[in-house]
C-alpha cells in the first residue's frame, strides 16, 4: 500500500491527529480561482476554491489535520467547519492520504 493510499475509517474516528499528504495519484494545476485536481486512479475531479487550495498546499505530510485547519482559518475567512469538511472529502475521495511509516522523517525524500 503506498503512503498516500485513502483507507477507510469508522464513524467514531475522526481525522484531527492524523497526518495527511497529497496522493501520488493526483495531477493538479493552479487556476485563476484555485486550483484543479485530478485523481489519475479514480478519475475524479475537483475545483477548489482559493481556501481549498490553501487547505490542498498544507497538506503535505508535515502537519496535522488540526494544524492544516489552524493555519487555513487564520488566513482564510473559511470555518474551521468548512475547512474540516474539505479536508474529510479530500481523504474520502482519494486526494489525500494518511502519512505512512515509510515516508516518516528522515527517511525519504527531501
Amino acid at each position: 500500500m503506498s503512503p498516500t493510499q485513502v483507507q477507510t475509517e469508522s464513524s467514531s474516528e475522526t481525522l484531527s491527529g492524523r497526518v495527511l499528504e497529497r496522493s501520488d495519484d493526483v495531477l493538479w494545476s493552479v487556476a485563476p480561482d484555485g486550483a484543479v485536481l485530478h485523481n489519475v486512479t479514480t478519475g475524479r475531479y475537483l475545483v477548489l476554491d482559493a481556501g481549498g487550495y490553501a487547505t490542498w498546499a498544507y497538506l503535505d505530510g508535515a502537519r496535522t489535520v488540526d494544524d492544516v485547519i489552524a493555519r487555513v482559518h487564520a488566513v482564510s475567512q473559511q470555518s474551521a467547519e468548512t475547512i474540516r469538511g474539505l479536508v474529510h472529502a479530500l481523504w474520502a475521495h482519494g486526494f489525500v492520504g494518511e502519512r505512512g511509516p515509510d515516508s516518516a522523517c528522515g527517511g525519504g525524500e527531501p
